[in-house]
């Protein structure tokens, strides 16, 4: 597993490494969340922690919540990438 080999939760494309256990440690932290808000806001405040280059950012109006991701610095085609791989298992994770 490429993960594994590399030791990086995203494969390379930040600017450096994403530890091993950092996904599961934030799944964790959104366990004793009592609502889909809390475990949002509680996810995009980890992520901007721990993940170089990606800023996310959740934004709440009339009842919608939206969230937004954009680069940290230079917009690569690999971190573009690796903004796309936080969002598909955000969304995993939010559903």
């Amino acid at each position: 597993m490429l993960s594994r080999t590399l030791r990086d939760e995203l494969w390379g494309l930040c600017e450096r490494p994403v530890p091993p256990g950092t996904f599961a440690t934030g799944c964790r932290l959104l366990l004793p969340c009592e609502t889909l808000g809390q475990a949002l806001a509680t996810g995009l405040r980890y992520a901007h922690q721990v993940l170089p280059g990606i800023a996310a950012h959740l934004q709440v109006q009339r009842g919608v919540a939206t969230v937004r991701i954009s680069a940290r610095g230079a917009n690569t085609e690999a971190l573009m990438f690796a903004q796309r791989s936080f969002m598909f298992f955000a969304f995993g994770v939010a559903c």
